[in-house]
């Protein structure tokens, strides 16, 4: 895999290939997918025990689905951020592992050889939870040509995966101007609420709130969409297209269906898709609150679940600039990562709305 301009890695064909032509069976690109006809069971969800969902980005279930893998002695693949800043799949075999991967990571992770990983242990009887972006899923089942009983696959509501190099340099303009070097990064706490999160950066005796959500430029630049991969303005895995069997995501604007969960700690959406996914949700039914829900509603509170992100307009202009000035990362997302006036007004009359809908019907569920 060889990074390009952006910081995105590619696929690069090495002087050993044999033409064998594997990877052209097992490429995702050349697949044809969509969305689900029969639309999966679709739930509000949040984990019982208040420090583990205070700790997760949403309601804590990926932690009780891991928790029930680890049980059985099987192993969980999730993402967690090394020494160097890189978001990297890894493999927890103990409870304790998970905190490890537990959280969103806004930036594409590394797969390394965790495909290989997962189809050892799984033919040797393992059970084995494997969570990533859709993609990433739709490409291990590709990986491994056959369905596996003992897999559980999960993936996300995903609006697109930041460059890694972006996120790189960020961290490290930080650390300079901060005095400390950076040991750990939670994109999303909780400290200023769920819904207006704060990322934080930690050193070994300080941490820093770096801002929430639109204040932030790392993050500002993510959520408008002005820093991520080129497939993802055109991604093909929208809609449970990947195959997975639980789909985890943000239960955005849940007040409009069940404004006694609207307590600003988090609240997870969960698609269930498969019989699988049905019979370990069911396991979890004693570790967690959940409340049936619609597709329609999912769909219109959690729009990354069918739209795909469109470039920021300044997008090719950001890309050039950093790669001229890595080392002005912060002040490049500042200037670049403008919201134009049009959505700002949007957003406005929206935020006006919710708040009106609030005081006018505060006990109603639809």
């Amino acid at each position: 895999m060889v990074c390009d301009s952006e910081g995105f890695p590619y696929p690069v064909v090495d002087a050993t290939c044999t033409r064998c032509g594997k990877c052209v069976i097992v490429c995702q690109r050349r697949k044809k997918y969509a969305p689900m006809a029969v639309y999966s069971d679709f739930f509000a969800c949040l984990n019982k025990d208040s420090s583990v969902r205070y700790k997760s980005s949403s309601g804590g279930v990926f932690s009780l689905l891991a928790e029930v893998c680890l049980k059985m002695e099987g192993a969980v693949f999730g993402v967690e951020l090394d020494s160097g800043y890189q978001a990297v799949h890894t493999c927890v075999t103990e409870v304790a592992g998970l905190e490890q991967i537990r959280r969103s990571k806004y930036v594409q992770s590394n797969i390394g050889l965790a495909f290989r990983d997962a189809r050892n242990r799984l033919a040797s009887g393992q059970r084995v939870l494997f969570c990533g972006t859709p993609c990433q899923i739709a490409g291990l089942k590709g990986y491994l040509g056959c369905d596996y009983e003992n897999l559980l696959a999960v993936d996300f509501i995903c609006r697109g995966v930041p460059s890694p190099s972006v996120f790189k340099a960020y961290i490290a303009q930080m650390s300079k101007m901060l005095g400390y070097r950076i040991k750990a990064v939670n994109f999303r706490d909780k400290i200023t609420g769920w819904k207006g999160f704060s990322m934080v950066l930690y050193a070994d005796d300080f941490q820093y709130n770096a801002g929430n959500c639109d204040k932030n430029p790392f993050m500002k630049a993510f959520l408008r969409d002005l820093t991520l991969r080129p497939s993802c303005y055109k991604c093909k895995f929208k809609g449970i297209a990947s195959s997975s069997d639980i789909t985890l995501a943000d239960y955005w604007n849940v007040h409009t269906k069940f404004p006694d969960l609207d307590d600003d700690n988090g609240i997870s959406l969960v698609a269930v898709n498969s019989p699988k996914g049905k019979n370990i949700f069911t396991a979890l039914s004693n570790n967690m609150e959940f409340y049936p829900t619609n597709h329609r509603h999912a769909r219109k509170t959690n729009p990354s679940l069918y739209k795909y992100a469109k470039p920021h307009r300044n997008r090719a202009y950001f890309f050039h600039a950093f790669s001229e000035k890595p080392n002005t990362i912060v002040s490049l997302l500042e200037q670049y990562a403008t919201t134009p006036f049009g959505a700002k007004l949007k957003w406005l009359a929206f935020s006006i709305l919710a708040k009106i809908y609030r005081i006018v019907f505060p006990k109603k569920i639809s």
